[in-house]
């Protein structure tokens, strides 16, 4: 199914005649204010003073409370053990079976969001939206983070040897893929492998889900920054918006960006994996 349907988006009618037109609508809602230039008494309208905006906006929302309740904690702690050895082998060999359908997949998502990174970028240029270095960083940092993981996840794809992918997804050659043929093959080729070269995987996957919260980190930012944007001449669900993904627009996100980024690459480059084995 997942095959058909890979397929069908990238099935040229497809794109001509729906998917262009769907991509079209969604960034004309995206970039329709962006498109135009602000009035005078909202030129000089920094992103602080917006944030603050925001906060009488947030203030005069009703707040909601809820009641959280703590689960109890049972004594399965060696079935949990067994749980999370299976979650592990099972996850390291879909990662190798998968590896280049991964790979492609975040390299379309990352050169997208970079595409609309650039794209707000020109348009703030073009109608006078940039008047502080704030909004420079709100589409600069995003744009950088994405290229970076644009970057990282090949070094990922690499560093793992092309005929252990091909191994891994022969494994699930000509049988209907469940739970107990997962599960089979995942442990067969854990088993196949030696021990330092499972760990190698098990880092390149870190690496992987590092990228990946990177790159979705990079996207949240991006929203926050066209959401915040077209907050500054008012607009209801912009400012939902921009309160919702407010946490992903402070030097706090950047940081965290860099260190997402910073742990990708020492992990795909295998200087945590070297340091790791030097120490032992």
């Amino acid at each position: 199914m997942l095959d058909k349907l890979l397929e069908i988006f990238g099935n040229a009618h497809f794109e001509a005649y729906v998917g262009g037109p769907l991509a079209g609508v969604l960034l004309g809602a995206l970039f329709v204010k962006l498109s135009v230039r602000p009035e005078a008494e909202q030129t000089e309208v920094s992103p602080r003073e917006v944030r603050r905006a925001l906060d009488k906006y947030k203030d005069a929302e009703p707040r909601r409370q809820g009641n959280h309740h703590r689960s109890s904690q049972g004594d399965g702690d060696g079935s949990l053990l067994v749980v999370l050895l299976m979650v592990a082998a099972v996850s390291i060999f879909l990662f190798a079976a998968f590896l280049q359908t991964i790979v492609d997949t975040l390299c379309v998502f990352n050169a997208t969001v970079a595409a609309f990174c650039l794209t707000a970028a020109l348009l703030a240029c073009v109608t006078g939206r940039f008047n502080t270095r704030d909004w420079w960083l709100q589409t600069i940092v995003p744009m950088l983070v994405s290229l970076g993981c644009f970057w990282l996840i090949q070094k990922v794809q690499q560093a793992i040897s092309p005929e252990v992918a091909t191994y891994a997804r022969g494994l699930l050659a000509g049988d209907a893929i469940n739970v107990g043929t997962i599960l089979r093959a995942a442990f067969l080729f854990i088993r196949s492998l030696s021990s330092e070269y499972v760990q190698w995987i098990t880092y390149e996957l870190s690496a992987a889900l590092f990228i990946t919260i990177a790159g979705v980190g990079a996207m949240l930012r991006l929203v926050y920054y066209i959401a915040l944007s077209n907050t500054r001449e008012g607009g209801g669900h912009w400012e939902v918006l921009a309160l919702r993904t407010r946490r992903f627009g402070g030097i706090g996100n950047v940081l965290a960006l860099g260190l997402m980024l910073g742990l990708g690459f020492l992990l795909a480059d295998g200087m945590v994996y070297g340091f790791m084995h030097s120490v032992g």
